[in-house]
């Protein structure tokens, strides 16, 4: 009886431990085809923690692609004609910036006209990129990627930073006036608060001349105002060239699941094939020139 019980036990212990290296080899073959996932990593490169993960819990779902609702013709309105002598914004310009504006708005209506002694051409087409405040009220598809340290802005094939991990500025002598300016956030319940500073000069904001000094400060206030509406509220202070804070309003609209984002658009090519109709940029295939 003894014999036989020790028997028993001894074959019990090997099939114990044979189904416990059967698991162990099953879950390395699962995780390894992607069926069981680890945990994400941090930025540190460890395990995210418990905090992180509700830090990521409290974000905004801005998941998708989205698109600007009415024209971007002008700033300030949503149903202005694009491309129609006579539209324009009305910032509070200076007596000197209005006069500048006025006598570009002509000059503009006659941009690739080589007859034409004063034409001007909208900055978007020489630097083949919008820069702010443009790059924020287009005809193109925006991605909003919210994390705890930092949202990224991806628009057409432009890309804005901004950190929210209570960072400051770089120091002054190595923030030079850009594009698209050097920015700084921080969250206010579900609105993202965005400072953006050394905005290069002369940049035009929209499809008019509007334009602003390199001692511009943009502040966006960006939140969900529906569950598949973003609004963009922001407030230009421009001690050079405003006589007070101009603030103007834009909202996006998310796209349908599993829209893919459209192909960034060709600037300065004979390739470019994407005129805007309707405030909506247009790909027009080679075959259908």
């Amino acid at each position: 009886m003894t014999i036989q019980s020790s028997a028993i036990a001894s074959r019990r212990g090997r099939i114990a431990r044979m189904s416990a290296g059967a698991l162990c080899l099953l879950s390395a073959i699962l995780l390894q085809a992607g069926c069981a996932k680890e945990p994400p990593a941090s930025t540190d490169g460890t395990v995210n923690s418990a905090a992180r993960v509700e830090q990521f819990a409290k974000l905004p779902d801005w998941s998708g692609v989205w698109h600007l609702v009415g024209s971007p013709a002008l700033l300030e309105r949503e149903d202005a004609p694009a491309f129609v002598p006579g539209t324009r914004n009305h910032p509070p310009y200076t007596p000197e910036w209005e006069a500048q504006y006025v006598k570009d708005l002509v000059n503009a209506e006659h941009q690739g006209d080589p007859n034409y002694p004063d034409q001007i051409t909208d900055t978007h087409t020489l630097y083949c990129a919008a820069g702010m405040p443009h790059v924020m009220a287009g005809p193109w598809e925006y991605q909003f990627i919210a994390m705890p340290e930092a949202t990224t802005i991806v628009v057409d094939k432009e890309t804005r930073f901004i950190p929210t991990d209570g960072r400051q500025y770089p120091p002054e002598d190595s923030m030079w006036p850009i594009l698209r300016g050097w920015s700084n956030g921080h969250w206010e319940g579900d609105t993202l608060v965005i400072e953006t500073i050394n905005v290069k000069e002369g940049l035009w904001g929209d499809f008019t001349p509007v334009k602003f000094s390199s001692k511009a400060k943009y502040v966006e206030r960006i939140r969900s105002i529906g569950p598949n509406m973003i609004e963009n509220q922001v407030t230009i202070t421009d001690p050079v060239a405003l006589t007070r804070p101009w603030t103007w309003t834009k909202r996006y609209e998310r796209l349908a699941a599993g829209t893919w984002p459209a192909e960034p658009e060709v600037c300065g090519n004979p390739e470019d094939r994407n005129p805007i109709v309707d405030g909506k940029l247009q790909v027009v295939l080679p075959g259908d020139r």
